[in-house]
């Protein structure tokens, strides 16, 4: 797509599952990134990573293939499975109810996709472990932006990122949870917007009492 729309430079902006393509891509097209910025997201392997109880129960063998099974056959099971995990990704209630049910039909038929995915997670983010020396060489700019508050993508890994990639920054929004950018979506977004910019926003207390700045 990138060559096709001849976009010249990019700012791929990784959260979740697009980490590992996003982050791999960047590292082997250094010159096609203008900068990279990272959302709640994972790579390799970090000691504070912590795979939300769905993902655990998805990517774990034998395990996993009895859950799809059960969810196969009791809707309103997974329904409800899904409705905590990823209702405990967003912080307001409001935003909450409108959200979820919506992500939830859109889930449905990406179903195949995402137990693929997991199937192949653990060996995923071991393998990409070999690729710290790449990180650690990676020259341009990389903006962290976590939510603060998720227990699983979580700030520790906010801080391995910004120790691998010599050209970073971290950003920790207080309160926002796993969806950093349903939670705060006018910091998301101004973060994202000036991660080029040499007048890329500074920390004043005085504007944004809830951020934490490395």
């Amino acid at each position: 797509m990138i060559e096709h729309l001849d976009l010249g430079s990019v700012v791929p902006v990784a959260h979740d599952a697009s980490g590992p393509p996003a982050i791999g891509w960047s590292l082997a097209h250094p010159g096609r990134v203008s900068a990279l910025v990272l959302l709640n997201t994972y790579y390799c392997a970090m000691k504070t990573l912590r795979p939300p109880e769905a993902i655990l129960l998805y990517s774990t063998p034998i395990l996993r293939n009895i859950a799809r099974m059960v969810v196969g056959r009791y809707d309103l099971l997974d329904r409800k499975l899904y409705a905590w995990q990823v209702g405990r990704f967003v912080r307001d209630p409001v935003v909450r109810s409108e959200v979820v049910p919506l992500l939830y039909s859109r889930f449905l038929e990406s179903r195949p996709a995402f137990w693929s995915l997991n199937a192949d997670l653990l060996r995923t983010v071991r393998s990409r472990t070999r690729m710290i020396p790449q990180m650690r060489a990676f020259e341009r700019p990389v903006r962290v932006v976590f939510g603060a508050d998720d227990p699983y993508l979580n700030a520790g890994m906010a801080g391995r990122f910004h120790e691998l990639f010599p050209d970073s920054d971290k950003f920790l929004l207080d309160g926002a949870r796993h969806y950093v950018q349903v939670d705060e979506p006018d910091e998301v977004s101004r973060l994202i917007l000036s991660a080029t910019s040499a007048d890329a926003p500074v920390p004043d207390d005085r504007r944004y009492p809830h951020w934490r700045y490395d």
